[in-house]
C-alpha cells in the first residue's frame, strides 16, 4: 500500500519536472526565435537600403565608384550573416528536437519499466494462486484415493455372508451316463451335446 502510493509520488514528481523542464525550454525557444526575428528584420532593413541605393545607380543619381566596391562586400558579409544564422537556427532546431526526443526515449523507457514490475507482479501473484490451487487439489485428491479404497476395504462381504446369499450349486442327483459324442470324440455328459 505505502510503496504504491510511493510510487505514485516519484511519478507525480517526475511528471512535475518533465514539466517545469518543457516549460523551461519553450521559453528559452521563444527567445530564441524573437532574437532571430529581430536579426532577420535588421537584415530586411539592410536589404531594403541597399536595394535602394542600387536602384539609384542604375538610375543614374549619385553613383559612387567606391560604393559598388562597398555593396559587394556588404552583400558577401551579410549572406555569410545570413547563412550563419539559419545554420544556427536549424542547428538549435535540431538540437531541440533532439532532446525532446530524448526525453520521450526516457519517459517511454521509465513508463516501459513500470509497466513491466506491475505485470510481472500480477504474473507472479497469479502463478502462486494457482500453485496454491494445485497443491489443494493435489491434496483433495490423495484423500478421495484413500476414502474410496477404504470403503472399498469395507464394503468386501465376509466368507460367510457370501455362502449366505449364494450357496454353492447342489450336485446333481442320480446317475450321470457318459455318452461319446461321435462327431468330436469327446465324452459328454448326459443333456449336453
Amino acid at each position: 500500500m505505502q510503496t504504491k502510493e510511493k510510487e505514485k509520488q516519484e511519478e507525480r514528481k517526475l511528471k512535475e519536472e518533465e514539466e517545469r523542464k518543457r516549460a523551461q525550454e519553450a521559453a528559452e525557444g521563444k527567445e530564441e526565435t524573437k532574437k532571430e526575428r529581430e536579426e532577420f528584420e535588421n537584415s530586411l532593413g539592410k536589404i531594403d537600403k541597399d536595394n535602394i541605393e542600387v536602384c539609384e545607380q542604375m538610375l543614374g543619381k549619385k553613383a559612387n565608384s567606391n560604393h559598388g566596391a562597398n555593396m559587394e562586400s556588404r552583400d558577401d558579409t551579410r549572406g555569410n550573416k545570413q547563412e550563419k544564422m539559419w545554420r544556427r537556427g536549424d542547428a538549435a532546431a535540431k538540437g531541440q528536437i533532439d532532446r525532446q526526443k530524448n526525453k520521450d526515449i526516457e519517459r517511454l523507457q521509465r513508463k516501459n519499466n513500470n509497466l513491466v514490475r506491475m505485470a510481472t507482479g500480477r504474473e507472479n501473484k497469479e502463478l502462486d494462486g494457482i500453485k496454491e490451487d494445485n497443491q489443494a487439489l493435489i491434496h483433495d485428491m490423495l484423500s478421495l484415493g484413500d476414502e474410496v479404497e477404504n470403503l472399498n476395504r469395507d464394503n468386501k462381504r465376509g466368507v460367510e455372508t457370501v455362502m449366505e446369499k449364494s450357496p454353492p450349486e447342489e450336485l446333481v442327483r442320480g446317475k450321470v451316463k457318459q455318452v461319446d459324442d461321435a462327431r468330436t470324440g469327446v465324452p459328454q455328459l448326459n443333456g449336453q451335446s
